[in-house]
């Protein structure tokens, strides 16, 4: 029983429906319906780069958001499939900061796209690859623990 309930407790802190990664590399798990925040951290510079989005039918990917440590001359630009993004500035009172300052949400579809997979890429401006992350849909960690609970009772009538 001891075991039943470590695996349950594992399963329920795995399945947090709503977070945010900021380096790109590995994958994640998100539950049907879930949202996942995908974050890019620059440095206090200019600079440039391509995110390349693939939903797998495991859900949508919302707009690219630019945040105002980007700098007030940052741009975005969608080319089917890929985002180009610049951290940019022409003013020298209106610096760039480093840390947050470009985001993409992926909302995983409904149970019906249990099992598939979404993959962000990103690059250099130069179309150097930087990293991938792979967004796993999975069932709620609930059905995970009754499925279990079920097939042990099963299990024991034998």
């Amino acid at each position: 029983m001891k075991k039943l309930l470590a695996i349950v407790l594992v399963l329920g802190v795995a399945g947090v429906a709503n977070a945010t990664y900021s380096m790109l590399g590995g994958s994640v798990d998100i539950l049907p319906g879930a949202t996942y925040t995908i974050t890019v951290d620059g440095l206090a510079g200019s600079y440039g780069g391509w995110l390349e989005l693939e939903d797998g039918g495991a859900g949508a990917f919302g707009d690219l958001q630019i945040f105002s440590n980007a700098g007030p001359d940052a741009f975005k630009e969608w080319w089917d499939g890929w985002w180009y993004f610049e951290s940019l500035t022409f003013n020298p009172d209106s610096p760039i900061i480093a840390g947050p300052q470009f985001a993409i949400a992926f909302t995983a579809g409904g149970d019906s796209v249990i099992g598939k997979s979404a993959t962000v890429g990103l690059y250099t401006r130069e179309e150097v690859p930087l990293g991938s992350l792979t967004i796993n849909v999975i069932p709620e960690p609930m059905t995970l623990g009754l499925l279990g609970l079920g097939g042990l009772f099963l299990r024991r009538r034998r």
